[in-house]
C-alpha cells in the first residue's frame, strides 16, 4: 500500500503566563515536521486549547476531548496555576494533569514531560496565591518521585530543550518499528507490512531527515568529516556518560548537543550552524548599544541645561554623539593622517585602502580624543609618537587596526585602568565615551609592550 501518515500526537497544557513557549512549541513543531515529512511517514500533530473547536458543554470538557487523543503530555507552569475549570475547584491544567496521570495508570499512555520555568527569589518571597499553587505542586512532584521533571529560565533554553527532546523522540518512533510509543491504529485500518530496520540503518536513517543529526552505535566510531567540536563533544559523553551541550560563541558557530541512548548503549549528537543567528544577535546588541548612546547623549545635554560646570564644554560632544546613525564607508587612513597632519603626529599606514562603513564624526572623535589624551599625559607630549594603520581580514569582516606607540604612554581609563572609585574629569568623560564608540562600532582598546615601547591597540569593525 502507499505510504499512510503517522501522527505522534502532542498536547501543550499550561496556564495563561507562558504564551511566549506555547508560541516556540508551535513553530519548534513545524520546523520539525518540515523535516521529518520529507522522508518518513510520521509527524507532530499538536493539539493546544487554542485549537480546539467551539461546541456546546463545558468548555474543558471540548479541550479534554482533545486531550485524551494524545501520545505525549507536554506540561509546563510557571507563576500563574491557572482559572477553574468548572469541575471542583480545580483550573484547566490541574483537570488536565490529573486527567493525563489517571489515562496512563490504566493504559501505559500518555507519555508525560513536565517542565517548571524558574522563579526569581523576590516571587517565591511574596507568593500570591497562584504562585503559592505552583510551588505546591511542584513539591508534591518532588516528594511522590512519580515523575522526573525538568527546569529552564528563558524561552530560548525552553525552544533548545522541547527540540532537542521531540527531535529524539521523532528518531526513536522512525528507527525502531514496535517502540511502545506509537498510535494505536484503528481496528479498520490495514496493517502496515513488516520491515526490519537493521542496526546499520538505525545509525544512518536519522541523517537522511534530521541534517545534523547522527546516531552511532556503541563502538562505532564518528565520522572524520564531523567538525572537531562535534567529535570532541562525542568523546566526552563516552567517557562520562553523560548529556552534555556546547553553546555556540565568536569563532565557534556550532550549537551542539549530545547523550547516551539507554536501549542500544549508542550515542545521538545533534548539531546546527547558528552562525546566522548570532549575526543577528549581534547586530540587536549594536543597535541597543546606539540607543543607549543617543540616550546618554541627550542626558548631557539635559544636564548642561543646568550649567554644570564639568559639561559646559562638552557641546561639540553632544552634537558629534547624536551623529551614531550617520554611517558611510570611510579609508581609515585618511582619517587618521587628517588627525596626524592636525595634531603634528607622525602617521604610518599600509599602501592598500582601509575602508569600513562607520559614523565619521564619531570615529573621529574618538581617535582624537584617545590620541590628545595620550600626549596630555605624557611628559614628552606628542613627540616620539607614531600613529599606524593597517587592517586584517577582508570583506565586511575587515577589522581596522590602529595603534598609538612610543614609550611612558599613559591613557586614562586605558593604560592603567582608572580606579572605581576615581572622580570624573571633563577629559576623562570624553575617553570613556571614545571607548564606548569603539564598541559600537564592534572594536576594542588594548595595551600592552610593542616595538616603540608601549603600543595601544584600537580596533574596530562595519557599524
Amino acid at each position: 500500500m502507499s505510504r499512510d501518515q503517522k501522527l505522534y500526537r502532542v498536547f501543550i497544557a499550561s496556564p495563561g503566563d507562558l504564551a511566549a513557549e506555547r508560541t516556540a512549541m508551535r513553530e519548534t513543531v513545524e520546523r520539525l515536521n518540515s523535516i521529518f515529512a520529507k522522508e518518513t511517514v510520521w509527524r507532530i500533530e499538536l493539539l493546544a486549547w487554542e485549537d480546539t473547536l467551539p461546541g456546546a458543554g463545558r468548555p474543558q470538557e471540548l479541550i479534554n476531548a482533545d486531550l485524551d487523543k494524545a501520545d505525549l503530555f507536554i506540561g509546563c507552569v510557571w507563576h500563574r496555576w491557572g482559572t477553574l475549570s468548572g469541575l471542583d475547584s480545580k483550573t484547566g491544567f490541574e483537570e488536565e494533569f490529573d486527567r493525563a496521570m489517571n489515562r496512563r495508570a490504566e493504559t501505559g499512555s500518555p507519555q508525560l514531560w513536565l517542565f517548571f520555568k524558574d522563579i526569581d527569589a523576590s516571587h517565591r518571597a511574596d507568593p500570591g496565591e497562584q504562585l503559592r499553587r505552583v510551588l505546591a505542586f511542584r513539591d508534591r512532584v518532588t516528594a511522590t518521585k512519580e515523575l522526573l521533571y525538568r527546569s529552564f529560565s528563558d524561552t530560548g533554553m525552553w525552544r533548545e530543550i522541547i527540540s532537542d527532546f521531540l527531535s529524539r523522540q521523532m528518531i526513536r518512533l522512525v528507527t525502531d518499528k514496535d517502540n511502545g510509543q506509537q498510535p494505536k491504529r484503528d481496528r479498520n485500518e490495514e496493517p502496515q507490512t513488516a520491515t526490519t530496520v537493521s542496526a546499520r540503518e538505525q545509525v544512518q536513517l536519522p541523517v537522511k531527515f534530521l541534517p545534523g543529526t547522527l546516531v552511532l552505535g556503541p563502538n562505532e566510531s564518528p565520522p572524520r568529516q564531523l567538525p572537531v567540536i562535534v567529535r570532541d563533544l562525542i568523546g566526552q559523553v563516552r567517557r562520562t556518560h553523560e548529556t552534555r551541550k556546547i553553546a555556540a560563541s565568536e569563532g565557534q558557530p556550532f550549537r551542539i548537543r549530545a547523550g547516551t541512548i539507554d536501549e542500544t548503549g549508542g550515542i545521538w549528537v545533534y548539531w546546527e550552524d547558528v552562525s546566522d543567528e548570532m549575526q543577528n544577535a549581534a547586530a540587536r546588541e549594536r543597535a541597543d548599544q546606539r540607543r543607549r548612546f543617543r540616550e546618554l547623549a541627550l542626558a548631557l545635554r539635559c544636564e548642561k541645561a543646568k550649567n554644570l560646570p564639568v559639561i559646559n564644554a562638552l557641546d561639540e560632544l553632544v552634537r558629534v554623539m547624536l551623529t551614531v546613525d550617520d554611517v558611510a564607508p570611510i579609508d581609515v587612513r585618511d582619517l587618521a593622517e587628517r588627525i596626524g597632519h592636525t595634531l603634528g603626529i607622525s602617521i604610518r599606514t599600509v599602501p592598500d585602502p582601509v575602508v569600513v562603513v562607520c559614523s565619521r564624526d564619531l570615529m573621529e572623535f574618538a581617535l582624537r580624543t584617545i590620541f590628545k589624551g595620550v600626549a596630555e599625559n605624557r611628559a614628552d607630549g606628542l613627540r616620539n609618537l607614531m600613529i599606524s594603520v593597517r587592517s586584517s581580514g577582508m570583506g565586511s569582516e575587515l577589522t581596522a587596526l590602529v595603534s598609538v606607540m612610543g614609550k611612558n604612554l599613559v591613557l586614562p581609563g586605558i593604560l592603567p585602568d582608572v580606579a572605581g572609585d576615581s572622580d570624573v574629569s571633563q577629559s576623562d568623560l570624553a575617553i570613556l565615551i571614545s571607548k564606548e564608540i569603539i564598541r559600537i562600532h564592534r572594536g576594542e582598546i588594548h595595551a600592552g609592550p610593542g616595538i616603540r615601547g608601549t603600543e595601544i591597540l584600537i580596533s574596530f569593525r562595519h557599524a
